[in-house]
């Protein structure tokens, strides 16, 4: 079994040796209107890469777009005629190599050659409740892999030119949770700009066909529940079990209610959902802040969605069935004053259906939620949310487009 694990190990080593060697001559002929996206890992057409490429798009439409995408994953970018490639695959390489901007929102593997004059926007993918990079010391790993993983994501973080925040809170974080000594752009994320922009994406027609393309009811109630992941939950490489209490049984016979269910990308399980009528599981759905946008009501616990939601101005309830474990075992989360939290923080499954269910039935009830956490709301907003006039993606292009015209006249 050991001599296995080597062949594997040294096949892999390999590999990423060869592909580190085959885009060295590429890497000193940069396409100068080549960018290339890609989004977790490549498995989704989303976040702010998708942002930024349909500003793109309407703005520097000679600019070449080119997306990375993880095999089993295309069906929705060859559904929108989108140009991609597989990552891993020797066309991979060689279009990363010859790339001018990197758009990403996770790390890429440190064997990808990065050119000279290839831009890395690393534009990550949320506001840090839990702890995250060199923060992150994962009961997973030995003593020395910790040591290699922290080395790796110090080398990957040098490599990056920019790197988004969405607010100065993140910002604090991020410059020591990556050690990053790079440019940071601090403005609402792109993909937020749906969220709080008007125009052709805030009109009804636009919600009104996601909330047809899901299969929700028009005038239905949408609450969604996106939870993120649990590390110690793990049920195989980079996978993870959706082991959780939300009281979807009891829920369900709302009276016109949707329930839009939102797992983490990592997490792959079949929670079974297909059983309730009113329950419709939307974690392959092409892009979170569609969901977040036709949604009345958005149930999370440590995910970064609060902050996403918190521009809808919509309410938000936190179930943290598993606070103590998740702080304390599982994760670790950043110091953090919950009690300012923009709604309530439940932790027994009977409780929230009793709250949700006063919520969704009663305006009373609803008058009650704001009477307690409008204060708490608004506070929120004004720590964690940017509503200057300019959308996220305009002032990401904006700033990487004016520094490379002044460093071409240097």
């Amino acid at each position: 079994m050991r001599d296995v694990k080597v062949a594997k190990t040294f096949v892999k080593k390999l590999y990423e040796w060869f592909c580190f060697a085959l885009s060295t001559i590429p890497s000193f002929f940069v396409d100068n209107d080549l960018v290339v996206y890609e989004s977790f890992h490549g498995m989704q057409f989303s976040d702010n890469p998708r942002a930024l490429y349909e500003y793109a798009l309407a703005h520097y439409p000679s600019l070449k777009a080119v997306w990375v995408v993880k095999k089993g994953y295309e069906a929705v970018f060859e559904a929108n005629n989108i140009t991609f490639v597989y990552r891993y695959s020797f066309q991979w390489i060689l279009v990363m190599a010859r790339a001018k901007y990197w758009i990403v929102n996770t790390r890429m593997p440190i064997w990808c050659q990065k050119g000279r004059k290839t831009i890395y926007v690393q534009t990550w993918h949320g506001t840090p409740l839990k702890h995250i990079g060199l923060d992150v010391k994962s009961s997973d790993l030995t003593r020395s892999e910790q040591v290699v993983y922290e080395k790796d994501f110090k080398k990957e973080s040098d490599r990056w030119n920019y790197l988004v925040s969405p607010n100065s809170y993140s910002s604090a974080i991020f410059k020591k949770a990556f050690e990053f000594k790079g440019d940071m752009i601090q403005c609402r994320y792109p993909r937020n700009d749906v969220l709080v922009q008007v125009g052709s994406h805030k009109d009804i027609d636009f919600s009104d066909s996601i909330k047809e393309k899901i299969g929700i009811p028009k005038d239905n109630f949408v609450l969604l529940y996106a939870p993120t992941w649990r590390d110690d939950k793990k049920i195989g490489e980079n996978i993870y079990k959706a082991e959780n209490p939300f009281p979807f049984g009891q829920l369900d016979d709302l009276d016109n209610c949707t329930i839009l269910t939102r797992f983490h990308y990592l997490v792959r399980d079949d929670m079974g959902l297909e059983k309730f009528k009113n329950v419709i599981d939307v974690s392959s759905y092409e892009d979170m802040s569609h969901l977040l946008l036709v949604s009345e009501m958005l149930i999370t616990d440590y995910s970064s969605s609060m902050f996403d939601y918190a521009y809808t101005g919509k309410p938000i309830i936190f179930f943290m069935y598993d606070f103590d474990q998740y702080n304390s075992v599982t994760r670790g989360l950043y110091t953090f004053d919950y009690s300012n939290l923009p709604g309530p923080i439940i932790k027994n499954a009977n409780d929230l259906s009793r709250y949700v269910i006063a919520l969704t039935e009663s305006a009373e009830k609803a008058d009650v939620y704001w009477s307690a956490y409008k204060t708490q709301y608004q506070i929120f907003q004004r720590n964690f949310c940017l509503f200057h006039e300019d959308s996220g993606s305009e002032i990401v292009w904006k700033k990487i487009r004016e520094d490379e015209k002044s460093r071409m006249k240097i």
